[in-house]
């Protein structure tokens, strides 16, 4: 129960690593009692959160120590030359272009599936993983294949995953487009990967508009939402 709840933390966190967050998200999408059991972790968290927000507010005036003023003035001094550093300093900087952000953001997922046993991968799906870990997109489009994963969720969902991305990295936008909407639509837990992975190639074609809209929708809970918040203020 332990371990389970400082997954829960974690992930609620955004501090898990990428192959751990994927592998947390394909085990919700498969045992419906975990995401649920996630759910009430986070109403819980949100209650003790709004507790001590509460109590915070609620002291009684004697309680709250007033700072001095000779640091009081100190903090102004430091937060005046923050501001004036920041206001003058913009007029200096380089203009950063979409397309130079995604070049930044862009690294293809790892993938957390099985070589052997239940589930294991074809040859040519185990090709395939191989090759978009290496960025050769053009083989990856030629070997991944969904053909008799359909219940095997997280082989599929992965396998759709790597498609889509692969199919923007080749510049074959309408099939990219299509294989986002459909891993968005069957496997709903995989919204927040699609909404980064598209937004960004959005970014690579300039398209800044639609890719503001899909990565504002990535969630709080999801490790993307921190840079997704960074790249909306800076486009």
């Amino acid at each position: 129960m332990e371990e389970e709840l400082n997954k829960f933390a974690k992930y609620l966190e955004g501090s898990m690593s990428e192959k751990e967050r994927l592998a947390f998200e394909t085990e919700m999408a498969e045992n419906s009692e975990i995401e649920s059991a996630y759910q009430e972790y986070v109403v819980k968290q949100q209650h003790l959160d709004d507790r001590v927000n509460k109590q915070n507010t609620e002291l009684p005036n004697e309680y709250k120590r007033k700072p001095p003023t000779t640091i009081v003035l100190f903090v102004i001094l430091i937060l005046t030359l923050i501001l004036a550093f920041l206001y003058f300093g913009k007029f200096f900087e380089k203009p950063v272009t979409p397309e130079q952000i995604y070049a930044s953001e862009f690294s293809v997922p790892a993938m957390m599936l099985k070589t052997k046993g239940t589930g294991a991968l074809t040859e040519y799906n185990q090709r395939g993983f191989e090759a978009f870990a290496e960025n050769k997109f053009d083989l990856v489009l030629q070997l991944l294949d969904t053909i008799g994963t359909e219940y095997d969720p997280a082989v599929q969902s992965q396998i759709l995953l790597a498609q889509a991305i692969s199919f923007a990295e080749t510049e074959s936008y309408e099939e990219s487009t299509a294989y986002f909407d459909f891993l968005r639509e069957k496997y709903p837990h995989m919204n927040a990967t699609a909404n980064w992975y598209e937004g960004l190639s959005y970014l690579k074609r300039g398209e800044v508009d639609q890719a503001k809209a899909l990565l504002k929708r990535i969630p709080t809970s999801s490790s993307y939402f921190q840079r997704a918040e960074e790249i909306q203020g800076s486009i």
